[in-house]
């Protein structure tokens, strides 16, 4: 049922909650102005600002800069994990794989890694959303696609039969994350470099096809494949 309003005698339909509008537009002005300033360079005047409202509103619906700051992050963590637990089919990322044979957790290893590709190097997450997943591991230590790094790391240790918190499992999974991201962190100065305004499909595919293959590398190195 449509709830209404009565004015002047008669029925006016009442107008939708902006509320959520409002939350938006401070969310996208904030991880903008955090990812080209940092959170010591911007102030509440300034997100405020550039989202064109009240300075009262980060209050009202963040209750301060440092809580705005942790939601921003925190929905960057969301949208990650939706995104993969989509992909999967699950509703709760995997905590095993060794209900697998080799070849099926090989097979997940690329579907996984391929899905992730499809996410970073596509409009799915921002310039400037990677480059606070990259200030939050340099400044804390714990990257913002932790949940994604977790399952990597799971299905390697399982495909390899060795403890997850080995050392060379967390550095080879390392290795795999630092080059997916890449292409995104370095992507105006490979799009310099290539006299090019954006990625094409081509070039997402040839990103594709090389992690891909140091992959393979790896695991044909470690005697997986």
């Amino acid at each position: 049922m449509q709830h209404v309003s009565f004015k002047y005698g008669g029925f006016m339909p009442k107008k939708p909650d902006s509320s959520q509008k409002t939350k938006r537009k401070i969310l996208d002005s904030a991880t903008e102005l955090f990812a080209k300033k940092g959170f010591d360079g911007i102030s509440t005047r300034d997100i405020c600002k550039a989202a064109g409202v009240n300075i009262s509103m980060i209050s009202y619906y963040f209750g301060g800069k440092e809580e705005l700051y942790s939601k921003v992050v925190s929905s960057i963590v969301e949208n990650i994990i939706q995104y993969v637990m989509n992909n999967m089919g699950t509703k709760e990322l995997p905590q095993s794989f060794e209900h697998l044979s080799k070849e099926e957790k090989i097979a997940a290893l690329f579907k996984f890694l391929d899905m992730m590709m499809d996410y970073f190097y596509s409009d799915k997450i921002s310039d400037s959303e990677i480059m606070i997943i990259f200030r939050e591991q340099m400044t804390s230590g714990v990257p913002l696609n932790a949940e994604g790094y977790k399952v990597l790391k799971r299905l390697l240790a399982s495909i390899l039969g060795r403890d997850e918190n080995d050392k060379e499992i967390i550095f080879r999974t390392i290795t795999i994350v630092g080059q997916i991201h890449s292409a995104k962190i370095l992507k105006q100065f490979s799009l310099k470099l290539m006299n090019q305004s954006g990625y094409s499909k081509q070039d997402i595919q040839m990103l594709k096809q090389i992690v891909m293959g140091q992959v393979k590398a790896i695991l044909k190195d470690l005697g997986a494949v």
